[in-house]
This record gives C-alpha cells, sequence and structure tokens, in this order.
C-alpha cells in the first residue's frame, strides 16, 4: 500500500502541476507596447541640449548622454511605452533638468510607430517649442525599401524661419 500511496500522490502532484501550467498559458500577458522616438535639434544659434523624458535623459549607445547640436538629428531612437503620456523636457547640455530651454511638454504615441520629435523655433527670441512628427503614418503610403526622402536646408543666418508643408499640411513651422 505504501508503494501506491506513493504513486498516486506523483500521479496527483504531477496533474496539479500541469493543471497549474495550462492556467499560467491561459492567462493573457498584457506586455506593454512600445514606440520609438529619435530627436531633431533645428535651433540655428542654440546650444548643444540634452532631451529628458520623463526626466531620464536621452542616452547614446555608449550609455552617456547624447548631447544634440545645432541642427541634428539623433542617429538612434529611444523606446518609449505608448499609449500613456511622456512628459519631453530640452536642457542646455550640462545643465539640470530645472533649467530647461523648452517648457516641458506631454505627448502620448501610438504603440509600434517611430516618432521624431523636433525641437525648433529661435533661440534668441525664446519661441523653441516641440513639433512631433509620426514617421510612420508620413511614410506609410511610400514604399521605403524602395525611395527615400530627405530634407536638406541651408537657412543663413537672418533670414525668418520658414513653414514647410507636405500635400498641403504643415508638417514643419518656423524652421
Amino acid at each position: 500500500t505504501y508503494r501506491k500511496k506513493t504513486v498516486m500522490i506523483k500521479k496527483w502532484s504531477f496533474l496539479i502541476v500541469v493543471a497549474f501550467l495550462c492556467l499560467i498559458v491561459a492567462i493573457p500577458v498584457t506586455a506593454q507596447e512600445t514606440s520609438h522616438v529619435r530627436f531633431a535639434h533645428y535651433v540655428m544659434t542654440g546650444p548643444q541640449v540634452n532631451v529628458f523624458v520623463d526626466k531620464t535623459v536621452f542616452k547614446g549607445e555608449d550609455g552617456k548622454a547624447y548631447g544634440l547640436n545645432a541642427i541634428e538629428l539623433s542617429r538612434q531612437y529611444m523606446d518609449v511605452s505608448a499609449d500613456t503620456p511622456h512628459t519631453f523636457t530640452v536642457v542646455e547640455a550640462g545643465k539640470a533638468v530645472d533649467a530647461a530651454l523648452v517648457k516641458p511638454e506631454a505627448f502620448t504615441l501610438k504603440a509600434g510607430s517611430n516618432y521624431t520629435m523636433e525641437i525648433m523655433g529661435n533661440q534668441v527670441a525664446k519661441d523653441l517649442h516641440f513639433t512631433l512628427l509620426d514617421e510612420t503614418a508620413a511614410l506609410a503610403k511610400f514604399d521605403t525599401k524602395v525611395s527615400a526622402v530627405s530634407f536638406v536646408i541651408n537657412n543663413l543666418y537672418g533670414p525668418p524661419g520658414i513653414d514647410f508643408y507636405w500635400s498641403g499640411k504643415r508638417l514643419l513651422d518656423n524652421l
């Protein structure tokens, strides 16, 4: 009878473990979806800046703060959780978050999309602001495997800022 009880306990233990594993597999996992954002600093005479997302500095591949120079687009994207608002702040490189050059703004990004967060405006006139460009939506109708788009603007010091329109819709302002 001892052997029968041991076999029976092993069978029940096995069935309980299998039932528990089936329960774990059946429960849906709600993974946090992400979006990807990179940063563009389109300010002609502005200082090198750091971008903070929810008070965390945007870092380069080397793990150090990624300093953006004037008229620069970051080479890499930052993974940001989607469908929740995130606060973006621009600070002169080497300074604290409370010395922001651009007033902190909140944006909610869609899952699976790539974005460019553009810092634009005039440093001297203190009208710096963000423009969020949804790259995924902008390029959705194009085959990016066979075509690519680059905008090169050689804006000499002195001329006024310009607005950039695509198919009648203003994408960039005060560039």
